[in-house]
């Protein structure tokens, strides 16, 4: 018997001065990656026995899952005989560091009318990595739906790893509905309480008073100058023009200039302008916050030239399939809308674009308008501009 426990005290010191003869040093001690990411090699390891290199012989396996955030390992082992082994684990650690997507219907506000049931409009959420059910979702602010006024929401998703996204939501309270700006319900002039928007001239206005009448636009006013559909050295305009693009150069005559809108308007003092700006700021979907800037605006422009007559065209129809400027028609009459209470605001008279632009389905007629969806086709110039003359007034106006 104690010769069998000598030997195994012998075999045990043996098997220990192997074991600690093999060094296995990885060049990395922890490994981060982001979820998704997946190793292309493992990270270098040396390993000698004796001083021998025998990092061919190492063998090398992980528990990584990769599309889920935790703690993992790689292991680089070497094995002497069956019974021994001997092994070093990298630590890895897989971090999903992407917040949870939510998303909503166009627009970031959302209409009910004063005393009507609000529901929060319909929403879902993704993460690339957690599962629905593993989000928690928290909903900020309250909504008084027996007050007119604008209230403001938040939507808050946050996934396993804490990665939080918020969502704002404005809720205005108030005569409209978000159904009532659809386009098979929306009729501007339903809404013009303060009888704002201009009807037809009793008198054409003399060539004179049509001279007077200057167009401040975006891209459409631009191709009535350009191609001859309107006077061009009466047209100031700017591709895409709107209330927060004011403060760049504009293109007047057709030829670009160094100025801005006020600095162009103060330098030529016109007696009447048109304006017509404002489309894809509407894609935005936060009409109340356009109807503010363009308020400003109109306000600057006032001071720098004060006698000029300053008329606000509603915004074109587009078409009911997708177009160019990625505009929905629900869109361009929440904002015609809300210019239309502008122009109440202010004391402004409001040019509505011929109903003859619009089809059926409330969306931009076709017929008269290019492929893209929302310019206006050159043959119908000449009768755009004679609507113009038909409905605005030059004298007398203030």
């Amino acid at each position: 018997m104690k010769k069998l426990l000598t030997v195994l005290t012998l075999l045990i010191a043996a098997a220990a001065g192997v074991f600690f003869s093999v060094d296995i040093e990885p060049e990395t001690d922890h490994l981060q990656l982001l979820a998704g990411d997946v190793l292309a090699e493992y990270p270098p390891c040396r390993a000698t026995f004796f001083g021998r290199d025998i990092h061919d012989r190492l063998a090398v396996t992980d528990n990584i899952d990769y599309y889920h955030a935790g703690e993992y390992s790689i292991d680089y082992s070497f094995r002497f005989i069956p019974p021994l082994r001997k092994t070093v684990h990298v630590p890895v650690t897989v971090l999903d560091v992407d917040s949870p997507v939510i998303s909503m219907p166009e627009g970031s506000v959302y209409f009910i009318r004063t005393h009507d049931e609000f529901v929060l409009p319909e929403f879902t959420i993704e993460d690339s990595y957690d599962a629905s059910e593993d989000i928690t979702v928290e909903v900020l602010g309250e909504v008084d739906i027996d007050t007119a006024g604008e209230y403001k929401l938040q939507i808050k998703a946050c996934d396993v790893s804490g990665n939080c996204s918020v969502k704002s939501v404005a809720v205005e309270v108030g005569e409209m509905r978000e159904e009532d700006f659809l386009p098979a319900n929306f009729h501007l002039y339903n809404y013009d309480t303060g009888h704002v928007i201009l009807g037809i001239n009793e008198e054409y206005i003399s060539d004179e008073e049509y001279s007077q009448i200057w167009l401040v636009g975006d891209s459409n006013y631009l191709n009535l100058a350009k191609e001859g559909g309107y006077p061009a050295d009466r047209v100031i305009g700017r591709f895409a023009l709107s209330p927060n693009s004011a403060d760049l150069p504009v293109t007047y005559n057709n030829e670009q200039t160094d100025k801005t809108l006020l600095e162009l308007l103060a330098d030529l003092q016109p007696r009447c302008i048109l304006m017509d700006i404002g489309l894809t700021q509407s894609g935005a979907g936060n009409p109340i916050q356009l109807k503010k800037q363009y308020g400003q605006l109109i306000r600057e422009i006032r001071e720098v030239t004060p006698d000029t007559i300053i008329y606000v065209s509603s915004l074109f129809p587009v078409s009911a399939a997708e177009n160019e400027v990625h505009v929905s028609q629900a869109q361009v009459n929440k904002t015609n809308y809300y210019l239309l209470k502008l122009c109440e605001e202010e004391g402004l008279s409001m040019f509505d674009v011929p109903s003859y632009l619009y089809g059926e389905d409330g969306c931009a007629d076709m017929e008269f308008f290019r492929a893209d969806g929302y310019h206006l086709a050159g043959m119908y110039y000449d009768l755009f501009t004679d609507h113009i003359r038909s409905y605005l007034k030059v004298e007398g106006v203030k």
